[in-house]
């Protein structure tokens, strides 16, 4: 991100609703000239402030317009500046004819210093003003051409806008002749959730698409998932717009996934992620852009120093982040107890569908975990639910078991910690190869299940594949690994404490 941010705000309406007839036009012109009337714009007031590494701080005008600045957002001390309606509002490239004024114009100024991610730009307007034509709240950016229009959403009489991005935008209601009852516009920001795994860490992400109603604008709507979406995702990069980035793809269920590791940017201390989207256009000149950030901490396994006297194991330190408060193991609990909690003490969440063997609407899996400190409002948990009932344990049927495996499988919990078996790529005859099974350990079946469902047992593949964790309610993980050669589909089980 460039040294000096600028960001100029003004909130303004749009009106046009496009319809059969001189008369909706009429009424249309009418319309737009009396809200263009009734907006006087506030005087001149300013205020300035500092942020500090580590320490989330709000810049705030009395009126609500605010800069909120992330603790990971800097990595030194910078100076802001916020102003309302100055001088320069004067500069901007005129609106438009089916644009009127709805809020005031703000100033976001760096004045000393830079900063490395994105912030909160809180934005107040008078909704009053909003017209009760059909149209759109959009998060503009003035050009050489005009003005370029992103959808965005207000909460009450406010729009926070979570962004990275540099300009001068604006907030317009802009008029469009769609239909809006079947339009469909991606959520502005993502979720995103960070799962370790050794020297690794897991991220997923969920991009929804909501429904836009004029009768629902401010209000949300019901999220629905937005499959076969490019995401772009950049790791522990300074500047948002250099060059270096990971793209993937939504599944049909609107999540996506990355390993991050060392070769994709994973450092020790403190990482930054961000992603961003764009959902095919609402209409002809619009590009719906949604984002997602998130910080995490990566701390490698210290060697244990051995002595004669004495074995010191070196544990780091953890850091307390500010504010931050004890996440519950919801695990087992009901997914509106869950959500309830989440929503009452400031948590964003995403909740993905699964099998288990817990009972429907029961919480089978949550990341991050529970019994950790997370700060609310920077922290999104992601909830399994429990949506189809497993009713025996993969590979521990009875009928495949004797009396004592299956004892040992269901109700000891003997299960360690390591892998059970080494797997390695399939025979020249597409059959799976297995390598001899450890002795001492839990038995454990691996199937292979071609096209047509046939089943053989005692068969072993390699692991380099698609992971899906379910939890069983005697405590212990099988995690299920499916891969496909050609025709063939090998099904692996681990087994772990």
């Amino acid at each position: 991100m460039r040294k000096t941010l600028s960001i100029l705000f003004v909130a303004v309406m749009a009106i046009f609703l496009s319809a059969c007839g001189s008369n909706t036009s009429e009424e249309t012109v009418n319309t737009t000239e009396v809200a263009d009337d009734g907006f006087i714009p506030a005087e001149y007031i300013s205020t300035s402030g500092s942020a500090q590494p580590g320490e989330e701080t709000r810049i705030q005008l009395e009126d609500g317009a605010a800069i909120v600045v992330p603790s990971n957002s800097i990595d030194n001390d910078v100076s802001f500046i916020v102003e309302r309606s100055p001088e320069k509002a004067k500069t901007l490239p005129p609106l438009g004819d089916n644009v009127v004024q709805l809020g005031d114009f703000y100033n976001f100024e760096v004045t000393e210093g830079e900063i490395i991610g994105p912030v909160d730009l809180v934005l107040p307007f008078d909704e009053a003003l909003i017209p009760r034509e059909q149209g759109v709240l959009v998060f503009g950016y003035p050009t050489e051409d005009g003005w370029e229009y992103i959808p965005v959403e207000a909460q009450d009489d406010k729009v926070t806008l979570y962004t990275a991005q540099v300009g001068d935008p604006l907030i317009a209601w802009h008029f469009v002749e769609t239909d809006l009852k079947n339009s469909a516009v991606c959520d502005p920001k993502i979720p995103l959730s960070l799962t370790q795994n050794g020297e690794s860490f897991l991220l997923q992400g969920k991009l929804d698409v909501r429904s836009r109603n004029i009768l629902e604008f401010f209000g949300g709507a019901n999220p629905k998932p937005a499959a076969s979406v490019r995401v772009h995702i950049k790791i522990n990069q300074r500047d948002i717009r250099e060059q270096g980035q990971y793209i993937v793809e939504t599944d049909e269920n609107g999540v996506f996934s990355l390993e991050i590791n060392s070769l994709r940017g994973l450092k020790e201390g403190w990482n930054w992620v961000f992603v961003n989207a764009d959902c095919e256009s609402l209409f002809e000149e619009f590009a719906y852009h949604s984002e997602g950030y998130a910080e995490f901490k990566y701390e490698p396994e210290k060697e244990v120093e051995e002595t004669q006297e004495e074995v010191v194991e070196t544990v780091p330190e953890e850091e307390m982040p500010e504010g931050a408060i004890l996440l519950p193991d919801f695990v087992g609990k009901s997914l509106d107890e869950a959500e309830d909690w989440l929503d009452e003490n400031g948590f964003g969440y995403i909740t993905i569908d699964g099998s288990s063997y817990l009972d429907m609407g029961l919480v089978y899996h949550q990341a991050p975990s529970g019994g950790s400190y997370k700060v609310p409002h920077r922290t999104i948990v992601l909830l399994n639910n429990t949506a189809s009932k497993i009713e025996d344990p993969f590979g521990c049927a009875e009928f495949e078991l004797t009396s004592a495996e299956m004892a040992n499988c269901l109700f000891t919990g003997t299960y360690t910690s390591t892998v059970l078996y080494e797997y390695e790529f399939p025979n020249t005859d597409g059959s799976c190869k297995p390598r001899e099974k450890p002795s001492g350990n839990p038995l454990q079946r691996l199937k292979y299940i071609e096209d047509l469902g046939k089943v053989a047992e005692n068969t072993y593949c390699l692991s380099n594949c698609s992971q899906k964790t379910i939890y069983t309610d005697q405590g212990y993980i099988l995690e299920q690994y499916d891969m496909t050669f050609g025709t063939l589909h090998c099904r692996i089980l681990y087994s772990f404490e």
